[in-house]
């Protein structure tokens, strides 16, 4: 029991630091570039400098493609204003599936440089890449509904294990040792959670959740980006675009954690600028 114990305390430790350093120390540097960009900070070379830095502390190729995404989707919209036009962006997006992400994909198992191939390879469509599709169909399947276990889980994310020794894990890896597989770290997307919380009542109300959310966060960007483009509302929308994509891959848990780590990395960065500069 007190081995188990301090296992677990030790895990604890090492996820707690891994999501600082990876959601809050490193998106700093993107945050650094989007706001000095957004304010056009001068002179101007400091905004080339945050650039290279934000690049070699976040290089695309050096992160999980999720991660690339929701971190470079801000990015993108900051750099370039033709990206706010009609079906550009659902083109861009198009784009990063069908190439980006397929090339991203070489350098996840990087071993030498001979063995690259950069020709256009689609058999990711008929892979594992898809799990979210499988996991809710199991999930309907098995009727795996634990009566807002998982949700209170997500929303106490921060206690440690050792106060929580129950404290549920994310609903993928959940129904993965349910089930007996032998690798758990398999995806729950966000309709799935709201069903194996609470069944078809909690899919329906996670659906109107995110419904009601969206549309108000929409309503405010729109709003404050013609009364006042000086309202740092305006990036953190950018940011809660490339994280509402990895909230509704799944599972919750790590979606919401993480959401939570790089929201408060630019409000920090925020802060801290405009007490030292943007006074």
């Amino acid at each position: 029991m007190l081995e188990d114990l301090q296992q677990s305390s030790e895990s604890d430790s090492g996820n707690a630091l891994y999501l600082i350093m990876s959601k809050f120390i490193r998106p700093m540097s993107i945050a650094l570039f989007l706001t000095a960009k957004y304010y056009d900070l001068r002179p101007r070379w400091v905004i080339k400098c945050l650039f290279v830095l934000m690049l070699l502390s976040v290089f695309p190729t050096g992160i999980p493609r999720f991660l690339a995404a929701t971190l470079y989707i801000p990015v993108l919209f900051m750099m370039f204003s033709w990206m706010k036009k009609p079906n550009v962006f659902v083109f861009v997006l198009m784009l990063g599936l069908l190439v980006v992400f397929p090339l991203l994909d070489i350098f996840r198992y990087f071993k030498s440089a001979d063995k690259l191939d950069f020709t256009f390879n689609f058999d990711m469509f008929k892979q594992g890449h898809f799990d979210s599709y499988i996991s809710f169909a199991q999930i309907l399947y098995y009727n795996f509904i634990t009566y807002g276990r998982q949700l209170l889980g997500v929303l106490l994310f921060f206690v440690p294990r050792t106060i929580w020794p129950t404290k549920p894990i994310g609903s993928g890896a959940e129904l993965a040792e349910q089930l007996g597989f032998s690798f758990t770290n398999i995806s729950c997307n966000y309709f799935a959670e709201g069903y194996c919380n609470f069944g078809l009542i909690g899919l329906l109300l996670f659906v109107l959740v995110l419904a009601l959310f969206t549309a108000f966060m929409d309503k405010l960007y729109w709003r404050y980006t013609k009364k006042d483009s000086t309202y740092y509302f305006n990036v953190i929308y950018l940011v809660l675009l490339g994280l509402l994509f990895f909230v509704l891959r799944g599972d919750l848990m790590s979606g919401f954690a993480f959401s939570l780590a790089i929201l408060f990395a630019f409000i920090s960065v925020f802060y801290l600028i405009k007490r030292c500069i943007l006074k």
